[in-house]
């Protein structure tokens, strides 16, 4: 089974955009839900913000490209600006309500696949410096059977692409004032745009007056995408990322996801991420947990 759906893949990570080609034969429901799953999170995350409507401020002194970032960069939650750089934790894939979905009726425990895969869990160490390392592991002991070998390593893919995107935009923040990061910035009569051109892709993100950003679209050959990311706003008036809708082509696949968060020592991290994607006529429903998180002391 491939885990990748042919078309270009657009990946965009702490902002910087690349494609990268992928193909794929005949797969199963399984590994073709994962695609998409890695697909969509490795787009989505790492350039989203967005909540809610905003009124139309009153014409100001326009605002150059430089203080528009400053002010973006202070509206958001970012664990490194809060003093939190690395973590680790534990992330448990709600394993049979995937399956249930797959096979169109409920996973028993007789079922071997799904009790191979129930102890199966991934240990991530992240931090403001790259990709994560993500490490499939039991912890009652041993490696996951090998039956299921492309079902763990779709799994592990998905939580790389949520880590990678979920990182650059709240362990770390999209928006940099101090770089020069090749976007060009135009005001516009309800906020400002930002666009860029890297190769064969072109990237827009949308700002509102209040400097939330509430829609980013990528067009790149095969593949359009638009994307409408969600908040809630927390203490001292920051805006923390609590999910997205996400469409490809004009609908012909969607996905939403919901992020719960819960605080450890102080900080807000995510305690629960649900997936449901939607392609040819298929939904496909998932699970995340996260916990044992460890912050460094000191």
């Amino acid at each position: 089974m491939a885990f990748l759906p042919n078309l270009r893949q657009t990946q965009i990570v702490r902002g910087y955009p690349r494609v990268r080609g992928a193909s794929m034969g005949n797969s199963k429901k399984s590994s073709v839900a994962f695609s998409w799953l890695a697909l969509l999170l490795a787009v989505v995350f790492a350039i989203s913000p967005a909540a809610g409507q905003t009124p139309v401020h009153p014409a100001a002194k326009p605002l150059d490209k430089k203080t528009v970032l400053q002010k973006a960069l202070q509206t958001y939650y970012v664990l490194e600006n809060q003093g939190l750089k690395s973590f680790q934790c534990v992330v448990q894939p709600d394993w049979k309500k995937f399956m249930d979905t797959e096979a169109q009726k409920q996973a028993t425990g007789e079922d071997p696949r799904l009790a191979m895969l129930s102890p199966v869990q991934y240990s991530v160490a992240a931090d403001n410096q790259g990709d994560p390392k993500i490490t499939p592991i039991r912890p009652s002991g041993g490696s996951p059977d090998s039956s299921v070998d492309q079902m763990v390593a779709g799994a592990q893919k998905t939580i790389l692409g949520f880590f990678q995107s979920w990182d650059s935009m709240v362990l770390t923040s999209l928006f940099s004032p101090t770089t020069d990061d090749g976007y060009t910035f135009s005001e516009q009569p309800d906020g400002y745009k930002l666009t860029t051109v890297a190769g064969e892709q072109h990237i827009e993100i949308s700002l509102t007056k209040d400097f939330v950003l509430t829609l980013m679209h990528v067009a790149a050959p095969g593949v359009v995408i638009s994307i409408v990311p969600k908040y809630t706003k927390i203490d001292k008036g920051l805006l923390l990322m609590t999910g997205f809708d996400d469409d490809i082509n004009n609908g012909s696949q969607k996905l939403s996801v919901q992020i719960q968060y819960q605080t450890i020592e102080g900080f807000q991290l995510p305690s629960k991420v649900s997936y449901v994607v939607s392609f040819s006529g298929q939904t496909v429903p998932m699970d995340l947990y996260f916990t044992k998180y460890q912050l460094p002391k000191g």
